[in-house]
């Protein structure tokens, strides 16, 4: 991580990485490893959170609220897309939560650069 980095940019770094390894385990840890389609999706989002958090370890990304988002939305839409909607509970909520978690990450990013001014709260 850049040594310039603020304390708020690092959480965000080592949350994403956090979240894609935890999301990597949910499969096994959440019994629905047997879906193929469903287990498929949420390793992607790890990979693609893993990225993420790695890219903007190396130096300051300014495309990182930007991807988060976008994680954040797919893995929202991804289980209607997908078809496997409320038929894998677990894996729909573990898709929710995942969405969740990229927005947050999001959110903190965009306030840690100043652009909290036109976000609520």
């Amino acid at each position: 991580m850049p040594d310039n980095a603020s304390p708020k940019a690092r959480a965000v770094q080592i949350g994403t990485v956090l979240v894609a390894m935890g999301l990597f385990f949910t499969p096994w840890l959440f019994a629905f490893a047997e879906h193929g389609i469903a287990t498929g999706s949420v390793w992607a989002l790890s990979a693609l959170f893993l990225l993420v958090g790695a890219a903007n370890s190396v130096g300051p990304a300014t495309w990182t609220p930007l991807a988060l988002l976008v994680l954040g939305l797919w893995a929202l839409i991804a289980p209607a897309v997908l078809g496997f909607g409320f038929d894998i509970p677990a894996a729909f909520r573990t898709h929710i939560l995942a969405a969740v978690l990229a927005w947050v990450g999001a959110m903190a990013t965009f306030r840690g650069r100043g652009w909290g001014n036109y976000l609520p709260g």
